[in-house]
């Protein structure tokens, strides 16, 4: 079973939010990687015109790309008195399965891990000469 707390708010400019609960005080919400979750009306791509189901985002407010390393949370302190907590929810398990494969510990390549350049390729003829 998941023993991460996940906790669901409106931000002061009233996205809702999606984060692990790091701690809670009376003023503070300290979460880890919270996320914004973003829902877009899907669209035929031949037609453009809208088939009436919606699409799921969880957009990063932070992304990890920009950190020295990878793997670290981010972790971020709300202030309860601009932020609207929704009470304690069941979320579908989905919901909890996108949100953890976004923040999986993906491997980074090491330079030594890099397959060596073929310095003698072989040459390809496109056209007769």
């Amino acid at each position: 079973m998941n023993d991460k707390k996940i906790v669901a708010f409106l931000d002061s400019i009233n996205r809702l939010m999606f984060a692990e609960e790091v701690e809670s005080t009376n003023t503070i919400l300290k979460v880890k990687n919270p996320v914004v979750i973003n829902i877009v009306p899907q669209a035929n791509p031949q037609t453009g015109q809208p088939t009436g189901q919606m699409a799921l985002q969880l957009i990063p407010v932070f992304f990890r790309e920009f950190l020295a390393d990878k793997t670290s949370p981010v972790l971020f302190n709300y202030n309860k008195s601009v932020i609207t907590v929704l009470d304690d929810l069941v979320y579908d398990f989905k919901l909890h399965a996108q949100y953890n494969q976004l923040f999986a510990n993906i491997p980074v390549m090491q330079p030594s891990m890099v397959p060596p350049v073929n310095d003698n390729p072989s040459v390809i003829k496109l056209f007769d000469d």
